[in-house]
């Protein structure tokens, strides 16, 4: 709600009085019509102009947000779902993440299937998929997560407590390696209104770089997506993507790149769509980790230090790109004419540490060149360290 002593300009370009001004208005109309004086400190006549105001300013409030709610680039909610739907879009919704658990205990000892497990944030529960029976005091079972989201994708190790007792087995399990993987929260608003707004700007047209762009961004987790027309020759397309949302808060960033599901759940994604005699491949890039050393920095305090963390994991999860093969034009996310493929420059990464907050002085000591990328690779964010 805008505050009530200033006007109110939506999107209707109908300009709505301040709620003073609409007070000012109803009490000289009151005054007007029953003979009162609007001056009056105590007057029945301001009271009730006062709520009809109110009550006005109130729903053309309301109007003006009704008329936004019309429109892909100013929808919110379940009205954004009604305006995609009239397209074939659809929200998506949150994933489980899926993994493996290390248990260990007496050889023999059985671990049920459906075994419940909580995670160490207290919240985040899985389930065992399979029973398994301890060889050599450890069994390697298949987990998910009980409820969708990214608080589900643990990194190897991460403790699980068990929350039944099971005979002759330890009461804590870990995630195997590489830690689970596949949680996605449900479809924020921004991301579901750009997937919109670029189908409306790129209508279907049977197989184009856009379409492909399109049918990889429709699976849940796919931040950002690269086509590649021409990839190994004619009729052939290359397809790849990230999932920036598995990142997390701390480097290295390397998990951003998909895994062997992530590349079937795409190619099934594009395969009902794509022209038959298109070659298609999905592909997940080789991630180059980039390490980073800064050195003096000032203050040189633990915020400050998470801050830069945070300044050159959104660096490395929104603005790198992928290297194509020589002579291949890559379309997709972050590429323009401005820009070269499969290149993080030196300037953003500087940019990046010194717009952190709290920042006043530092020293980058590597990299020290601008971080190009071989084909079929990109950089992903590596060990940050501070000296």
């Amino acid at each position: 709600m805008p505050a009530h002593g200033a006007a109110v300009s939506g999107t209707t370009g109908f300009p709505i009085p301040a709620l003073s001004d609409w007070r000012t208005q109803a009490r000289a109309m009151l005054a007007a019509r029953l003979g009162t004086d609007p001056t009056l400190p105590i007057s029945m006549a301001n009271i009730l102009a006062d709520q009809f105001a109110a009550m006005t300013y109130l729903e053309l409030q309301y109007l003006q947000w009704l008329s936004s709610q019309m429109f892909a680039a100013t929808a919110t909610g379940a009205y954004l779902d009604r305006v995609a739907g009239t397209y074939g879009l659809a929200r998506l919704g949150a994933a489980s993440a899926a993994g493996n658990a290390v248990f260990a205990g007496t050889t023999g000892a059985v671990v049920p299937s459906g075994t419940p497990l909580l995670a160490a944030d207290g919240v985040t529960s899985f389930t065992t998929q399979a029973a398994a029976t301890l060889a050599s005091g450890t069994a390697t079972v298949a987990i998910v997560a009980v409820a969708g989201g990214s608080a589900g994708n643990l990194a190897t190790g991460a403790s699980l407590q068990l929350q039944v007792a099971l005979a002759s087995v330890n009461g804590a399990a870990s995630v195997a390696s590489p830690g689970t993987a596949g949680g996605t929260d449900i479809e924020t608003d921004a991301a579901f209104r750009a997937r919109l707004l670029a189908r409306l700007a790129n209508p279907p047209q049977g197989g184009a770089a856009a379409d492909y762009y399109g049918w990889a961004k429709s699976v849940a987790g796919v931040t950002r997506a690269w086509v590649m027309p021409l990839y190994a020759g004619p009729g052939t397309v290359g397809v790849t993507f990230a999932m920036d949302a598995r990142a997390g808060s701390t480097a290295p960033a390397g998990n951003i790149l998909p895994l062997s599901a992530d590349i079937t759940a795409v190619q099934d994604a594009i395969s009902p769509h794509a022209p038959v005699t298109a070659s298609i491949t999905v592909f997940a890039s080789v991630g180059d980790a980039i390490a980073v050393t800064v050195h003096a920095l000032q203050p040189s305090s633990s915020a400050t230090q998470a801050a830069i963390v945070a300044a050159l994991l959104d660096l490395f999860t929104s603005r790198n790109t992928p290297q194509p093969p020589v002579g291949v034009v890559v379309i997709g996310d972050d590429v323009d004419a401005n820009d070269l493929a499969g290149t993080v420059y030196l300037d953003e990464i500087y940019q990046a540490i010194a717009g952190a907050a709290g920042v006043a002085n530092f020293e980058l000591v590597a990299p020290t060149a601008d971080v190009v990328s071989a084909a079929g690779h990109m950089a992903v964010l590596g060990a940050v360290t501070f000296t």
